[in-house]
Order: C-alpha cells, then structure tokens, then sequence
C-alpha cells in the first residue's frame, strides 16, 4: 500500500479495482483523530472523489483499531485553552461523506469510539469485524453527541437504540451492531479487509458511476421529503436515466454479451442530507 505524501503518511492511498483504499494510518494512537489526520483525510477524500479510476471509496484503519475518536492529547489542549493551534485547526469535514458523489464504505476492523463512529455513521455503508466494538462515550466527558449524531444515529437505528447509545455510553459488538442495523455486514477479522474490499470492488464492477451517483442523491435527498416528492423525482430522474448514454450501453452490452463500459464520474460534492436549497 503506497502512502499519500501530499497527506504526510496520516492516511495511506491505494486504488485497486476501482476501489480506493483509504487507511487512516496513526496505530500508535489507535488513529485517533488530530489536526494532522484530518487534514490528510480530508485531502485523500478529495482526491478520490476527482479520481475518474475511483468508483467507490473505503475507509479503514491501520493496525488494530478502526479509530478511537478524538485524540486525547487534543482533548487535553481543548480543556486547558480552546484557542490552543492544533485543536481548532484541521477539521476532518465529516458530513461531506455522504455529499461525496461516490459511494463511501466504513470498513470498521476494530474499536470504534467518539468521532469515529460519526466517521462511520457519515459514510454511506459500514462494514465491521468481527472483533469491532463502537462506543460512544460522550456523556461521561460532559460532551454533547458530535458531528450531527444526534440527527443520524435515529435515522440509522431508530430513536431508542440511538439513545441508548448516546446516553448510556455502552459498548457494543459487531453482532449487536448488526442486529441493530448500524452495520449492514460482518465478517471474520482474520478475512476482514480482503472481505471489505471485495464487497467493494464488486460495487464498482456492477454499477454504473453516474446511478450510483443519483442513487445516493435520492436517498439522502429523501430524508427530508414526504413520500410524495420523493415519488415525483424518482419518477424524473428515471425519465432523465432511460435517455442517457450508461442505459443504452447498458443494453447493448447484454445484446452483445459483453460487460458494459460505463462513463466514469468525476464530480462536485452534492449537497448534504437535510440542507434546504
């Protein structure tokens, strides 16, 4: 795995079979995020959203933690003088994750605490080991729920589980996690990332950039509409689809008996769930 130099080393770049592979690359610190990560995150998601080799984008973490959310030594700056240079700079932008026009998959290999469980929740697919666990833990350092978790854990697991989890501070496993529906797969940890990383590379064979792209605007754009504007769109845009080009490839590619070619995407953030325009 190549290391992004323009990140310096906080977060490690590969792109295979259309997946780029980015692993957030602090083991030491369990990649607990400081301005450092942030700033190489932020950069590598850039990165492979402009990518026209990227179809889909996974995150995971070095070592044998997924992240164990902020970094206790920028906690500490923060409690002593929130002014303090590194905590205020290098914010990790979470809720661009679901603006991003490719699809993003948390690859949760190990513990999952604080801000990386919105890292997680922010992505548009999570996936754990086995031996994953989440924790969010914000009660007991007098915090409020980070990152917009207070308006995504109900969507994702409904009001009582998310409740439970903001406000009894409980550590749960990957199977809980899975019954809940905070995680949609788990696999073994020995076979984990290859296992992730095949679940995404086959999203990126099967699917056409430009539907994956739309997919993901209707189901966010969804979660503030009633049923009946969601009804209209979905209506136009699969008028606007059947007009455009990946369709008719689509077609003649089952024609042909061959795979179809699809058009790459290279494109701006959409905008975020829950955004009025």
């Amino acid at each position: 795995m190549s290391a992004d130099t323009s990140a310096g080393g906080a977060v490690l770049t590969e792109i295979r079979d259309g997946v780029a592979i980015l692993t957030l690359n602090r083991p030491e610190r369990l990649n607990a995020v400081n301005g450092e990560l942030s700033r190489a995150l932020n950069l590598a998601l850039e990165a492979a959203s402009q990518s026209r080799d990227v179809r889909v984008i996974l995150i995971t973490g070095a070592g044998k933690a997924f992240c164990a959310g902020a970094d206790s030594k920028v906690l500490n700056e923060y409690a002593a003088d929130p002014a303090a240079p590194n905590s205020g700079s290098g914010r990790l932008r979470y809720g661009e994750l679901m603006a991003l026009p490719k699809p993003v998959i948390a690859a949760v290999n190990g513990p999952c605490a604080g801000v990386g469980v919105a890292l997680a929740c922010c992505s548009d697919i999570r996936l754990a080991s086995d031996s994953a666990f989440f924790l969010t833990p914000f009660v007991q350092l007098g915090l409020t729920a980070e990152v917009g978790l207070g308006w995504l854990l109900p969507r994702l697991i409904g009001t009582g589980n998310a409740l439970d989890l903001l406000m009894a501070a409980r550590r749960i496993g990957a199977d809980e996690a899975l019954s809940i529906g905070l995680v949609t797969r788990v696999y073994p940890s020995g076979s984990f990332l290859s296992e992730a990383i095949s679940y995404a590379a086959a999203m990126a064979a099967a699917g056409a950039p430009g539907a994956l792209l739309t997919i993901k605007r209707q189901v966010y754009s969804a979660l503030t509409q009633d049923f009946e504007a969601a009804e209209t769109d979905s209506a136009r845009l699969t008028f606007e689809t059947l007009k455009g080009s990946d369709f008719k490839e689509a077609m003649a590619a089952q024609r042909e008996g061959r795979r179809p070619q699809f058009e790459p995407v290279s494109a701006p953030f959409l905008a975020r769930p829950g955004k009025k325009t």
